[in-house]
């Protein structure tokens, strides 16, 4: 959590011709630093038709250059820039995320565990 924190639900949410499930936008002080698109296709040959589809188009826009990583049942692939990163998640469970992530995040105050949890359990 971050001071002046603010998350907003997008409405459109069309992302390389599929509708995502939960597209998220992130803001500090009124300024977007994240923006998250959330996709669940239950059929595995459809899922990994756009999951290429999307790497294809990462990959084009951002370069062939990235982190590959495994968490848990998941697989990350990480682009990272100066301006920010982008996360392509894989789940086992056919879920693909995308999230983009500025650099200003670097810079944000975090509000602390106990004032947050108390903040939300009292309000302010």
């Amino acid at each position: 959590m971050f001071e002046n924190e603010r998350f907003y639900w997008a409405e459109d949410n069309n992302l390389l011709g599929r509708e995502c499930h939960q597209a998220m936008v992130a803001a500090i002080n009124d300024v977007v630093y994240k923006i998250s698109f959330a996709f669940y296709i239950s059929d595995q040959h459809r899922s990994n038709g756009f999951r290429r589809r999307v790497l294809k188009y990462l990959t084009t826009h951002l370069g062939p250059s990235f982190e590959r990583h495994r968490v848990g049942y998941s697989e990350l692939l990480v682009w990272d820039a100066p301006q920010g990163n982008v996360i392509l998640e894989l789940s086992a469970s056919h879920e693909t995320d995308i999230i983009l992530t500025s650099s200003i995040l670097r810079n944000a105050r975090r509000i602390s565990r106990v004032k947050s949890f108390l903040t939300r359990v009292f309000g302010s």
